[in-house]
């Protein structure tokens, strides 16, 4: 009678290769995201100018949303409407423009209704109407920012993305091998990005064969192109259909060859010879290299453009929305919210619309410094000379 080892053996452990992420991907990947919130932003930006008459009072409230979150709200009654006027004014670019203001009784504007040159004429006259007719009791003007086609489009490379990240996912990654003869089963393991565990569980017995299936994954920059190169191990049982280790092809080619003879080693299964040409001259270089540099060259080319217009017009609806933007020329020192400008700086922000104060320096001012003060009106570029 033989003698037998009452210890079971140990798990064989074999890793399987790190596989890099692909980083034309992820910089699409951002490109998309970004480009999605931006639109999706735009397109929820709304707003509404109402006004109630009760009693013989009038009471007029503008509100803007973004996101369906309401994040500016500002109510006028009373005195703050002892007077309306219409205002063409030129905005950035060039851009025709107008704005209905707003006076209280001691004669300050507040600028609302903001837009191109016709629509805020119109939406001056439909307020105008309504002051002088009592016999009205409500007024509502909303505003949207072609919403329909912002989502759809933002919708869209958001679907796009979710691809582009389920590619990476798939193909990225550090995996280990573990041949578990005690509970006899294969366990894949992976680690993503640092931080992302999965494990998937193949039986081991009746494991006949181990075999690579090569192939090619498809990149977003490999248009009119197999793609990278890349394989499958496949394992093949007597008595049921193969089954892949992994959930789908990882790049390269060695590491999957060199994964199935140490499996074949662990497992007990004859390796499986390959041809040897004694002799043969060394693979030529791929044509497709650098075809795939041009890929890159003409996607960033188109990325980087599309993004930063996405930015600007983001940030430009939000400037809109929420502030003006203000422009510093100095011509003597000063100090704003402080920061101190010396002669011939020159700076530029967004401010929220108010009145705002600068010290600017004197040598016959009491205590040096004398105070000015400017007006920041929504939607309307300002520029202020420190002199």
């Amino acid at each position: 009678m033989g003698y037998r080892d009452p210890s079971p053996p140990e798990p064989t452990r074999i890793p399987y290769g790190r596989f890099p992420i692909s980083k034309f991907e992820l910089l699409f990947l951002t490109i998309l995201s970004t480009v999605g919130i931006g639109l999706l932003v735009v397109a929820t930006l709304e707003k509404e100018f109402r006004c109630e008459r009760a009693g013989g009072a009038v009471r007029c409230e503008e509100q803007t949303s973004l996101l369906w979150q309401v994040t500016l709200r500002r109510s006028f009654e009373g005195e703050q409407l002892s007077s309306v006027e219409w205002r063409p004014h030129t905005g950035d670019k060039n851009r025709e423009k107008g704005r209905t203001d707003l006076f209280d009784a001691t004669g300050n504007p507040t600028a609302v209704l903001r837009g191109p040159r016709d629509e805020a004429l119109a939406d001056y006259r439909a307020l105008r109407r309504f002051l002088d007719d009592p016999q009205r009791s409500r007024l509502e003007i909303v505003k949207q920012r072609g919403i329909w086609v912002g989502l759809i489009t933002g919708a869209l490379c958001f679907f796009w993305a979710f691809f582009v990240a389920r590619n990476l996912w798939r193909t990225a990654g550090r995996f280990e091998v573990v041949v578990d003869a005690a509970r006899d089963r294969i366990v894949l393991r992976g680690r993503r990005f640092g931080l992302f565990r999965s494990e998937r569980v193949h039986p081991l017995a009746r494991l006949s064969a181990v075999s690579v299936e090569h192939g090619h994954i498809k990149r977003v920059n490999h248009r009119g192109s197999p793609g990278d190169p890349a394989g499958q191990l496949q394992l093949e049982y007597l008595d049921g259909p193969s089954r892949p280790l992994t959930i789908s092809r990882l790049p390269g080619s060695a590491a999957h060859e060199e994964l199935a003879e140490r499996l074949r080693e662990a497992t007990g299964l004859v390796p499986q010879p390959r041809p040897v040409v004694v002799g043969a001259p060394d693979p030529a270089p791929s044509k497709a290299t650098g075809k795939r540099q041009q890929r890159w060259v003409r996607y960033l080319a188109l990325g980087i453009p599309l993004l930063a217009a996405a930015l600007g017009f983001g940030i430009e609806a939000l400037v809109e929305s929420s502030g003006g933007r203000v422009s510093f020329q100095v011509e003597q020192r000063c100090k704003f919210q402080g920061a101190e400008l010396l002669p011939g700086a020159a700076m530029s922000m967004t401010l929220a619309p108010g009145s705002y104060t600068v010290e600017i320096f004197d040598p016959h001012a009491p205590g040096l410094w004398r105070t000015d003060t400017f007006e920041v009106r929504e939607g309307e570029p300002t520029r202020y000379v420190c002199r």
